[in-house]
């Protein structure tokens, strides 16, 4: 397997963690994205979204995020990270869809307006839009922080879900949400960085 990435991706560093802590043997390609290589025709030939992450399996490519999550547990099962039931299946599978819907757009706006501005010299970041998704991760954190009260991860157990919301509430965080606001995510959030092979985030 190849995995097409790159560290300052969130959706990309969701599948290197998961791929960390299942130490799994596989080839990393880092993807140049100042380069425009994403853009390439050689590359869009296999992902025509032009983004990262990526994973070739054998003839098998697949693009999104959350998808590679997925494939990534089902094909090692003994790690139990997709549930044992359709309903336990389900559920995970509706925090991920929660994730690419509601956080993760949150978070991505944030990481552009207060991360990928000053790396690419795109000027200061609108303050106003991010007072409004520090604003809209007020009521989302709170869906969050209410799902985890009295339970270790998202879904009770750990699961891909963990491993797909961790990198947007990295986001959200970096770019000053009042942490204090979600004990819970807080008390999550810890347990996700103690987790083996977790991988420490880099600085944009």
């Amino acid at each position: 397997m190849k995995l097409y990435t790159h560290p300052l991706s969130s959706n990309a560093r969701r599948v290197d963690l998961l791929v960390s802590h299942l130490e799994l043997e596989l080839e990393r390609e880092i993807v140049d994205l100042r380069a425009g290589v994403q853009r390439s025709p050689e590359y869009r030939a296999l992902n025509p979204n032009g983004k990262v992450p990526m994973l070739v399996d054998g003839d098998f490519v697949l693009w999104e995020s959350n998808a590679i999550l997925t494939y990534l547990a089902a094909i090692t099962p003994d790690a139990n990270l997709l549930g044992g039931s359709p309903r336990e299946r389900a559920n995970i599978e509706r925090w991920l869809f929660w994730q690419s819907n509601h956080l993760g757009r949150t978070a991505d706006v944030l990481f552009f307006e207060c991360g990928l501005k000053k790396l690419f010299g795109l000027g200061d970041p609108d303050e106003a839009l991010v007072a409004q998704h520090l604003e809209r991760f007020e009521a989302e954190g709170a869906v969050l922080n209410d799902q985890l009260d009295g339970q270790d991860f998202v879904c009770g157990e750990l699961s891909v879900a963990d491993f797909s919301l961790l990198t947007s509430v990295e986001l959200v965080f970096a770019a000053g949400a009042d942490v204090a606001a979600f004990p819970n995510i807080m008390a999550w959030f810890a347990r996700c960085q103690a987790l083996p092979g977790y991988i420490a985030p880099p600085s944009a």
